[in-house]
């Protein structure tokens, strides 16, 4: 059985710029139309604002400041992941073959251990920038990439 669940997203935008480390339950996405809070937990939906385009005044490149909070953000200017859990657990990410191949790209969670505890696979149609965080309550993984966010809920 499974240890990670992909959580269904709604359509959030067409071409990212960064994403926020997920933190209670909320993920910001800055793309080129805006900012997108994306709440995921209890349910799940996205409340786009698009008066931000690209994040103008917010977004500062490993970091965006919005509604008084300021979160650090992973995407096309990289950024500081939370790639380890407090089980031990490590986020190994392997990007796709070619973004043009259809091969998906996959990130391996690896035990305390050493043992691989699951593979998770996520789509890259750019083969751009792929990163992938830990939320900071550790229950959620989320991957980016350019044109995708894939967000995975431990069960």
């Amino acid at each position: 059985m499974p240890v990670w669940s992909p959580v269904s997203l709604p359509y959030i935008a067409e071409r990212f710029i960064a994403f926020s480390i997920p933190d209670h339950g909320r993920l910001l996405v800055v793309s080129y139309e805006g900012v997108h809070e994306v709440v995921y937990d209890p349910a799940v939906s996205v409340r786009p604002d698009t008066s931000l385009p690209e994040g103008a005044g917010v977004f500062h490149g490993k970091s965006i400041s919005y509604h008084g909070t300021t979160i650090p953000t992973l995407g096309h200017h990289g950024g500081e992941a939370i790639l380890v859990n407090k089980l031990g657990e490590v986020l190994d990410l392997k990007a796709a073959r070619s973004a043009t191949s259809g091969d998906l790209g996959a990130v391996e969670i690896w035990g305390p251990d050493g043992e691989l505890v699951q593979s998770l696979p996520f789509e890259d149609y750019s083969g751009d920038w792929q990163q992938v965080t830990f939320s900071t309550d550790y229950r959620h993984i989320v991957i980016g990439t350019p044109y995708t966010i894939t967000l995975y809920r431990r069960e």
